[in-house]
């Protein structure tokens, strides 16, 4: 798996993006002073998305989307501080 990020201090201060052995992207993830804060995708090897979600200083928060690889909502997940509380 390849990654490219940009780092400062030892920090993680960009979006994260790692690719598949296919060259197409597997995820992309935004952090803030080192920890997850911000958008969250997840890709199939197709290219399709298969979970979305935001991050805040590490925990999942709101609504969060996974998918089929025909594109099609299979569960929807909200979090609140990084715990599911509904489905």
């Amino acid at each position: 798996m390849k990654e490219k990020a940009t780092y400062e201090n030892g920090k993680i201060v960009s979006k994260v993006i790692t690719y598949h052995e296919n060259g197409k992207v597997q995820s992309e993830t935004e952090y803030k002073n080192g920890l997850k804060n911000g958008a969250f995708k997840q890709f199939y090897t197709s290219g399709q998305p298969e979970i979305t979600g935001n991050y805040r200083y590490n925990r999942q928060i709101g609504t969060w989307k996974y998918f089929d690889e025909s594109g099609k909502i299979i569960k929807n997940t909200v979090y609140r501080n990084g715990i599911a509380v509904a489905e």
